[in-house]
């Protein structure tokens, strides 16, 4: 399982990416939260959801949850 986190600063377009820690990303910002360690990252995104309804997997390390 790998460990996600949930960046606090939206995008463009509205949008605020949950990333995966296990590679680097090139849009993983400094501020983010950790949102624990889960089997994929479409449930990652779930679990970031909860507090977010506007969250979405980053296009650059989640981009089989990305949406947008």
């Amino acid at each position: 399982m790998a460990k996600y986190s949930f960046s606090l600063g939206k995008q463009a377009n509205g949008d605020y990416w949950v990333h995966v820690d296990k590679s680097p990303c090139p849009a993983l910002p400094n501020n983010s939260l950790p949102l624990g360690r889960f089997e994929n990252s479409r449930r990652a995104l779930q679990e970031a959801k909860k507090t977010q309804s506007a969250a979405n997997g980053c296009k650059h390390c989640c981009p089989e949850c990305h949406t947008k």
